[in-house]
């Protein structure tokens, strides 16, 4: 883990998952390949997103398309949560399309706008608007 001024985190990385701010203050979110996102990687993943991300809503890249599948308790649990100023899920593989098509549909009530983006590049782009 490094950190950055005031002592806040700005990378976690663990063999499970990897979260860091970048430069443009945006949160993303990565897993390694075939990641099976379960309960306690969901829990792990909120932890350290309101670590880096501080005491405010920042805007959340998710880099869903190395992802193998979502648990049931998972998406529940994600859908509870306090959430970011915007999320953009990243879903270039099929599988990770399934999985971001069914996180939306947890994420319709909403209170932050969230879409599903084809690279991480347009998704980008759209937070930085938002």
């Amino acid at each position: 883990m490094t950190e950055h001024e005031a002592g806040t985190p700005k990378r976690i990385e663990t063999p499970d998952y990897a979260c860091w701010m970048g430069e443009d203050g945006i949160v993303r979110f990565s897993l390694p390949r075939g990641t099976d996102l379960d309960l306690a990687l969901a829990e792990a993943a909120v932890e350290s997103y309101q670590e880096i991300g501080g005491d405010r809503p920042r805007p959340l890249l998710i880099l869903l398309d190395r992802a193998k599948s979502m648990s049931r308790e998972a998406r529940d649990y994600f859908s509870n949560v306090r959430g970011p100023s915007a999320l953009g899920l990243v879903v270039a593989s099929p599988i990770a399309r399934v999985i971001g098509a069914v996180f939306m549909g947890l994420l319709r009530q909403a209170p932050y706008p969230a879409r599903l983006f084809a690279t991480e590049e347009e998704a980008v782009q759209w937070l930085k608007q938002q």
